[in-house]
């Protein structure tokens, strides 16, 4: 049986890692990301879509997964409170937290019922430390980490594995800067 896996932020860095991988192992890939289509091989498709805007689309798109890598993440620059707007906050939260929230929500009754389903959050250094991110930043993954932790608990005993992972700074397009 084909296991299909989610993965958002596709286009690049840990996303478009995490895909190649999967790929490699076999894995039906159904990759999310607002930029272009990445080059990939094998059983891989791919929804050019926007993780701030309505999710719809992609529930549309994608009845049923039995893995989700929320995985698209964006930074703020490292910039402190004072140099933030409250849009550039509220954007930083709808793709690092609302986002997987929501994808949560809407994949996870399936996976309760089949008694099976793995979730990896995205997580990050910042998710337990000042220093990682700017206050958007790090307080958007301190919010993902708890939240992790909180659906860990909730669903351990019903058959589904949920998963953060907290690297430090990983060389990708996003950290660059």
């Amino acid at each position: 049986m084909t296991r299909r896996v989610l993965v958002t932020g596709v286009s690049s860095g840990i996303g478009l890692a995490q895909a190649s991988l999967f790929l490699e192992k076999g894995y039906q890939v159904y990759g999310v990301d607002k930029a272009r289509k990445p080059n990939l091989t094998g059983d891989f498709h791919f929804l050019q879509l926007d993780l701030m805007g309505e999710l719809s689309p992609l529930f549309d798109w994608l009845a049923d997964v039995d893995i989700i890598c929320n995985t698209a993440g964006i930074l703020d620059d490292y910039r402190p409170l004072l140099g933030q707007s409250d849009a550039q906050m509220q954007d930083i939260f709808a793709v690092n937290l609302f986002a997987p929230s929501q994808i949560c929500r809407h994949y996870l009754p399936a996976m309760l019922e089949r008694k099976s389903g793995i979730i990896i959050n995205m997580c990050s250094i910042a998710s337990f430390l000042a220093g990682g991110g700017g206050s958007s930043y790090t307080a958007s993954k301190h919010a993902l980490a708890g939240f992790t932790k909180q659906l860990a608990l909730d669903y351990a005993d019903q058959g589904i594995q949920v998963f953060g992972l907290a690297p430090g700074a990983v060389q990708t397009a996003m950290t660059a800067k």
